[in-house]
């Protein structure tokens, strides 16, 4: 089998056993995905922090108060539950908020690693999460240790022209294979899109012949895809 590093990816195994490839997002993707975010949040703390102070008028310090506390610290809460794991920077940046094991954030997870915030933020400018990043494999502050959860990043999306998958035709295989390596090329198959075509190719050449080069173990499992989707087997 060829023996390819697949760099900086995290690899998960499923309880049904199927093993997902995640990529962790760095230290750079991440600051400046928070730097949009503090952008955004600013935008709305001045566009809603006025009319508070002109309309409450006694009570404004109190509520701007209480306004910037949820605005700092549910913002984030509320784009990474219920907007698939990104805020509007994360995004922008193509990087989502998960569990270390794969699965979608939760809400618990979600309040634990934002209100630990205040942790990585120590002593100044984030340097305790800065330094938890750069010490861990995955780029892990202090509150994704705590709440158990990792940033990942996402690869370009690359989709085959019409063109190509039409010119794909099954390839009939003379021996099956087993449930653990169907079980991977139907993973591959379905992540290979989000994988992009460097990944993708490589992944193949894993599962594939190690006499073909890596574009020709992709198009080859492909068809392979292609057969057992069939009812090959």
């Amino acid at each position: 089998m060829t023996t390819l590093l697949l760099d900086n990816l995290r690899y998960i195994e499923t309880p049904e056993g199927v093993v997902l490839a995640l990529r962790p997002a760095g230290v750079v993707v991440r600051a400046l995905a928070f730097c949009i975010d503090l952008f955004i949040r600013a935008a709305l703390f001045a566009t809603f922090a006025i009319p508070i102070a002109i309309l409450l008028e006694g009570y404004a310090s109190a509520m701007i108060l209480i306004y910037l506390f949820l605005l700092n610290w549910l913002y984030p809460v509320f784009f990474e539950v219920w907007r698939g794991g990104a805020t509007p920077g994360k995004k922008s940046m193509r990087i989502r908020v998960i569990h270390d094991n794969g699965t979608p954030i939760t809400l618990p997870a979600s309040l634990i690693r934002n209100l630990l915030r205040i942790v990585d933020m120590l002593p100044f400018f984030y340097l305790a999460g800065l330094m938890s990043m750069c010490f861990t494999a995955d780029f892990r502050r202090l509150g994704d240790l705590a709440a158990g959860t990792m940033v990942e990043h996402l690869p370009p999306i690359a989709i085959p022209s019409q063109e190509q998958e039409i010119a794909l035709t099954p390839l009939r295989l003379t021996s099956q294979p087993e449930l653990e390596e169907r079980r991977s090329i139907f993973n591959w198959a379905e992540r290979r899109h989000l994988l992009g075509e460097q990944r993708s190719q490589e992944l193949a050449a894993l599962l594939g012949d190690e006499q073909l080069t890596a574009a020709e173990a992709e198009q080859r499992l492909a068809r392979v895809v292609l057969y057992l989707k069939q009812g090959g087997g």
